[in-house]
């Protein structure tokens, strides 16, 4: 296991902060601590919360489908993104995208990519002037539904855990 800091290597770790890069790892059976440097931190602040849930794009069906089933009256959205630098566009669309869902909305999935790949932080990925920003992530993270399953966060003791 290795601690990563800016997206880099920890040393001894071959694996950035790159989802394009662990593509292909073989991980199976083996304990993954992720580390981000909003969205851990955004789930830490509600971690009293009756029902957590991490969420992104690629699993908002799925994230949507768990809320309802949860049977929750209200649903709060943590913008994560947001920083001094950077607008949390890409989170936005993200919420949005769940919200219409969860509304019953017709949704065009394709729209909702759009916007993360033109979001603030979407063009960092374009620019290519960033290291740890390979194009690839993006492509990932604009995959509608390409998973189907929510990621509940459940407090284990002091830990937050995602299974």
């Amino acid at each position: 296991m290795g601690w990563i800091e800016g997206g880099d290597p920890a040393p001894g770790f071959e694996y950035g902060n790159s989802p394009a890069a662990l593509l292909d790892a073989d991980l199976a059976g083996r304990p993954v601590v992720m580390s981000t440097a909003a969205g851990v931190r955004g789930l830490q602040r509600f971690r009293q919360a009756r029902q957590l849930y991490a969420a992104s794009l690629v699993c908002a069906r799925a994230t949507a489908e768990a809320i309802r089933r949860a049977g929750a009256d209200e649903v709060c959205f943590v913008i994560t993104g947001e920083w001094v630098d950077r607008d949390g566009d890409e989170d936005v669309a993200c919420a949005d995208f769940i919200e219409a869902l969860l509304r019953g909305e017709p949704v065009v999935p394709a729209d909702f990519a759009r916007r993360v790949r033109e979001s603030d932080f979407g063009r960092r990925f374009v620019a290519g002037t960033w290291p740890n920003l390979p194009l690839a992530d993006l492509e990932l993270a604009a995959q509608v539904d390409r998973f189907d399953f929510a990621m509940p966060v459940v407090r284990e003791g002091e830990r937050m855990v995602i299974r």
